[in-house]
């Protein structure tokens, strides 16, 4: 019967060292992008918010990030699922 992977050196080494480090890597850049997606949002909210007060100044602003907020959620939860 032949050796298994997970039976030799290599496999072992793998299993054990190489394959939790690719998992922790992968969640840190999860957690970059996730810090990266909430900065730029802040900004996007904050130009929205000073154009729009400039040209519409009427407008209920709260309302407004809120469904923009709705929107972009909805946007990046279909980017994740893809």
């Amino acid at each position: 019967m032949p050796v298994q992977f997970f039976q030799t050196l290599m496999g072992k080494t793998f299993y054990e060292y190489t394959l939790p480090e690719l998992i922790k890597s992968i969640n840190r850049l999860a957690e970059s992008l996730n810090k990266l997606v909430m900065v730029k949002k802040s900004l996007l909210f904050k130009i929205v918010e000073e154009e729009v007060a400039r040209v519409c100044p009427d407008v209920d602003m709260e309302k407004l990030l809120s469904n923009i907020d709705k929107q972009l959620s909805s946007f990046l939860g279909c980017l994740s699922v893809c």
